[in-house]
């Protein structure tokens, strides 16, 4: 009689190629690989997008700043000082706003929201043009808003 063995091993090698492809596509979409970010000192991207293209995406004054806090965050504390020592040498083109993620816990979640604060920054077309995870302290803000255009000459 013929002993009937089943061979386990393509099930084994399909079974291990999906998991390193879905934690691979996991772990590129958390840490933001795969979708490019807002970073105005990129030059790669500039090089790669066509001419008539980058004025398209070229972010559009009014901005509207936010920062997502929590509450009695020391950090978020931190860094409201920062802007208002900022504040007064902006011009008109630029509005702040204060969410708080544990108010509105679909905001967190929307945004993906790991750090607070966390300060984003929306053009005229409500397109997220700059983000980051953290504190930025006056002189970084300075050239954040230096670089939109929004620093009184």
């Amino acid at each position: 009689m013929e002993s009937k063995q089943k061979t386990y091993i393509p099930y084994v090698i399909l079974a291990v190629v999906f998991l390193l492809a879905f934690f691979s596509v996991r772990y590129f979409l958390q840490t933001g690989a795969i979708v490019p970010s807002a970073n105005f000192n990129a030059t790669d991207q500039a090089a790669q997008a066509p001419q008539e293209e980058e004025a398209q995406v070229k972010p559009e004054p009014p901005y509207v700043f936010w920062q997502v806090e929590g509450q009695e965050c020391v950090s978020c504390v931190a860094q409201k000082k920062a802007l208002e020592e900022v504040k007064p040498n902006l011009t008109g083109d630029i509005s702040f706003e204060i969410k708080n993620v544990l108010d509105d816990a679909e905001l967190g979640e929307y945004f993906d929201i790991k750090v607070l604060p966390t300060l984003m920054i929306f053009d005229s077309k409500n397109r997220l043009v700059f983000r980051y995870d953290g504190n930025l302290d006056s002189s970084q803000l300075t050239e954040l808003f230096t670089e939109l255009g929004v620093v009184k000459p």
